[in-house]
């Protein structure tokens, strides 16, 4: 509690009255919110609660709701990034490398043609570079103007 406190602004040593009273609310909201949720799972059937039970005692209160969404989605998305680290021996699993691998690299991204830039040669570029890269200029310019920006 006294972490909490400090990160919300007291004093680096709050007061045991005030860390008291801060662990009695708390106590009381988590006790109050898991009797709402066993509650919600008795009359679904259920002797466990679920997440569902915690959210529909949440149902009234949009700000405890939304919290609750914000780190489940955090959640899900920590959980699809430990699946692709093997955590053995920090390699790429095999049935995850399809998801990483890049698109393959086309004609205009050739790294040979930024020898050319307007039109103005450089020093050991081919002619077929200087083209492509010239026509690729001209394209952009061209649809430049059709979007009326210069």
């Amino acid at each position: 509690m006294q972490h909490f406190l400090f990160g919300h602004g007291d004093t680096p040593l709050a007061l045991d009255a005030t860390r008291r009273v801060l662990d009695e609310l708390a106590t009381d909201f988590i006790t109050e919110l898991c009797f709402e949720a066993h509650r919600a799972a008795q009359v679904a059937g259920r002797q466990k609660v679920k997440l569902e039970d915690v959210k529909f005692a949440c149902r009234k209160s949009p700000i405890y709701l939304g919290k609750i969404e914000e780190i489940f989605g955090r959640k899900e998305i920590i959980d699809k990034a430990k699946k692709l680290v093997d955590m053995n021996d920090d390699k790429i699993t095999k049935s995850n490398v399809m998801g990483l691998e890049e698109e393959p690299l086309g004609a205009a991204d050739d790294d040979a043609d930024v020898g050319s830039v307007s039109g103005v040669s450089q020093p050991g570029v081919s002619q077929k570079s200087k083209k492509s890269k010239t026509s690729v200029h001209h394209r952009e310019s061209n649809s430049k103007m059709d979007n009326g920006f210069d």
